[in-house]
């Protein structure tokens, strides 16, 4: 890999996404509150809309009842319950003229958000004189029985009453078709409200997600490639650096450090599944005549040219190490068997006399210790290690020893 092109593998694109993702969330939590104000100014008009509504079909009930108690009590003969009748009509009567001020000045009666639309004002306007006549006119009928409570069987002035049950009736069904007009007009307003609010938080809902959408092609898939390229890039130079930390340099095998490692795992593995473990310990002969008589030159290739048998020879479920020197580990997942086979494929391909060398001192001879698992119950991973190390010594000795006894 170049410098520059690790520099910009290097670069962090932190700063990038941070200003990316403040901008997203703040025009998120824009639009999140203007949704939220809508919604609630929505559900506040609905609630005063609805408030509204009963309290002009409440007003239209109390204006029946009232006009049939008026007539009730103004009539020729009276009625048994003169006196719980007139009290009902008190209470009504009260309740009647308060609920009219509300529905005539709902902001300022009960602090409701919003005055009445103009539509409902005017037809306000044009009932205001029936309902002061009627209501002056109950006034007028409550103060008249009122005069004969104390003594029951005192008459009511019979002209006077009549002139009170005409101006009721005069003025009940004007009143009672302009109240019906405005609880109309209150439904027709609460409809075009709500209408209106859903119309906005539609249009709110559509900006919202336009602008997502613009957010996410002009911002985020942009830095989304660049941080694809970052990580792409981050994981070769990664890759590059794993390999250099855990292979030897000269051989391409894993080094020491990494290959302990690989060999703990590969031995708990196998004892986690009752499985078979190999390990074969090695070392060549004759390295260090080598490096004295043609050179450290020639005991490096012929270093290389080994690991790169030990390569061909394994298997893709084993692996090989360069231990340290001239010092090399074979691990294998598996029994005698499948290691006295790599022993063997080893020992054809470093076979000079199947394979052209460049002379006979080019022969590459090594002395090995194989230690099973499964024929060394209860031994740890470095144990075992041990023990093919020492049965490589005793071969590498016992060759030794046949060496002297030829020459002498």
């Amino acid at each position: 890999m170049e410098p520059q092109q690790f520099r910009h593998a290097a670069s962090n694109p932190a700063a990038l996404f941070m200003r990316y993702a403040r901008t997203t969330l703040i025009f998120l939590a824009v639009v999140s509150l203007v949704g939220l104000l809508l919604f609630q100014g929505a559900l506040s008009l609905g609630r005063n809309d609805s408030y509204l509504i009963n309290k002009a079909g409440r007003q239209r009930m109390l204006s029946q009842q009232l006009v049939k108690d008026a007539l009730l009590l103004t009539q020729q003969e009276r009625p048994a319950d003169y006196q719980r009748v007139h009290q009902r009509l008190t209470e009504n009567h009260e309740e009647w003229i308060q609920s009219q001020e509300i529905l005539q000045h709902p902001e300022s009666a009960l602090q409701l958000a919003g005055r009445n639309p103009l539509a409902i004002a005017t037809a306000f306007t044009r009932l205001d004189p029936y309902f002061v006549t009627l209501a002056d006119t109950l006034q007028q009928v409550l103060d008249l029985c009122a005069q004969s409570l104390p003594e029951q069987s005192r008459p009511i002035d019979s002209e006077q009453a009549k002139i009170l049950r005409q101006s009721i009736l005069q003025n009940e069904a004007p009143y009672l078709s302009g109240m019906n007009h405005i609880t109309y007009l209150y439904e027709q307003e609460s409809s075009k409200r709500l209408s209106l609010f859903s119309f906005l938080q539609f249009m709110i809902f559509a900006l919202s997600g336009g602008s997502l959408l613009i957010v996410y092609r002009t911002l985020f898939r942009p830095f989304a490639r660049q941080l694809s390229d970052y990580y792409h890039q981050t994981e070769r130079t990664m890759q590059i650096l794993a390999d250099e930390a855990a292979t030897d340099p000269l051989t391409g095998l894993y080094n020491k450090r990494s290959g302990m490692l690989l060999l703990n795992s590969m031995y708990e593995q196998a004892k986690r599944g009752s499985n078979d473990f190999s390990l074969i310990f090695m070392d060549l002969d004759g390295l260090k005549v080598v490096n004295d008589s043609r050179g450290h030159e020639a005991g490096d290739n012929m270093i290389r040219q080994f690991a790169t048998a030990l390569k061909a020879a394994i298997r893709a479920q084993d692996a090989a190490l360069r231990f340290g020197g001239d010092e090399f580990v074979i691990l294998l997942p598996s029994g005698r068997k499948a290691a006295d086979i790599v022993l063997k494929r080893l020992g054809k391909l470093l076979d000079c006399t199947k394979h052209n060398c460049e002379d006979e001192e080019s022969t590459i001879v090594f002395s090995y210790g194989l230690a099973i698992l499964s024929e060394n119950r209860g031994h740890t991973a470095l144990k075992l290690l041990k023990t093919a190390d020492q049965l490589m010594y005793k071969q590498k000795n016992s060759k030794k020893a046949a060496r002297q006894g030829t020459d002498r």
